[in-house]
């Protein structure tokens, strides 16, 4: 049987941000702590284990601080295309 080669996926996902809710808008004040909400969809799928290099889903923080997010991503009525992220922030400096 011969092996079916893929195109390569060139299409990045959609990634929508918020923080705390989804009424947040740019320089708003943040609570501290706060949450940052992620809704994520990717016609190709999501592959969010993240035991393999380059599967991590980040968040970087003021270009300093990375958050992993992989363990706080959860699908979408069993969807393997769109998911969101829930993930309370540390204390942010003020």
């Amino acid at each position: 049987m011969p092996l079916t080669t893929l195109a390569p996926d060139t299409t990045p996902p959609d990634i929508v941000a918020y923080i705390n809710d989804k009424t947040f808008t740019s320089y708003q004040k943040v609570d501290n702590p706060a949450t940052l909400l992620v809704n994520l969809s990717d016609n190709s799928g999501i592959n969010n284990i993240n035991w393999d290099f380059g599967r991590e889903i980040q968040a970087i923080l003021d270009r300093e601080q990375t958050f992993y997010l992989n363990d706080f991503f959860k699908h979408v009525n069993g969807s393997s295309k769109e998911g969101y992220i829930d993930f309370p922030l540390p204390l942010l400096p003020y």
